[in-house]
Order: structure tokens, then C-alpha cells, then sequence
């Protein structure tokens, strides 16, 4: 009985985490110099007004859920020791990408963090 018990437990367990890994799965994280996208550095400043420098630096995690594929960006300046980051996320579409969208750290980490556990910290 107490292995019924015991396994039930762990089958109520393990049903809690999978929920959250099928909803982000299948992503890649990168990081590189804005210098390297300008294109992206255009976008935002055309969607959001932000002015992205050559020296800031570009995270974005690319991630396909719920029939979407999104990917997630963060933009790190760095001016006088002070970090200042910018989170957005955009859908990509067959013609073109959008739509920009502001998001917060958490909706961010979020899918960095559901990356992460399937494949390893990177």
C-alpha cells in the first residue's frame, strides 16, 4: 500500500513539472554584440524607440509553444557601471516578424528557465 501511495505521489509530482516543460520546449539561447544584428538594433528603435549602441549586448531566446515561434529578447546597456535592461518579444511570421511586444523580466526568464531545464544552462 505504502508503495502505491509512494508512487502515486511521484506520478502527481513528475504530472506538475511536464505541463510547464511541453509549453516552451525546443529553444535556443544566444548572446552577441549588437554590432552583429543590426537589423534587430533597427527594430527596436523603430518599435520601441530605443536606441540600442554597438556595445550593448543582445540575448534572445527563440522558443516554439502553443503554435507560436517567438523568440525573446533582452538588451543589456551598459553606460557608467549602471546595467539597464530591455525585454520584448516578437513572433515569427512568414512575410515578416511581429508583432514587438514590451515584456517584463519574469515572462523572460520564464522561457530561459524552461530552456535551461531541458537542455542543460548554457
Amino acid at each position: 500500500m505504502n508503495a502505491l501511495l509512494a508512487g502515486t505521489a511521484l506520478l502527481f509530482i513528475y504530472s506538475a513539472f511536464a505541463a510547464p516543460m511541453e509549453e516552451c520546449t525546443r529553444g535556443f539561447i544566444d548572446r552577441y554584440p549588437a554590432s552583429e544584428n543590426d537589423d534587430l538594433a533597427l527594430d527596436i528603435e523603430d518599435h520601441f524607440g530605443y536606441h540600442v549602441d554597438y556595445t550593448d549586448i543582445i540575448t534572445t531566446f527563440d522558443a516554439k509553444h502553443d503554435g507560436k515561434h517567438e523568440v525573446f529578447v533582452k538588451v543589456d546597456k551598459r553606460k557608467k557601471k549602471k546595467a539597464m535592461n530591455f525585454f520584448f518579444k516578437y513572433e515569427l511570421l512568414d512575410n515578416e516578424d511581429g508583432p514587438f511586444e514590451k515584456i517584463e523580466q519574469m515572462e523572460f526568464r520564464k522561457y530561459r528557465r524552461c530552456r535551461e531545464a531541458i537542455h542543460g544552462p548554457k
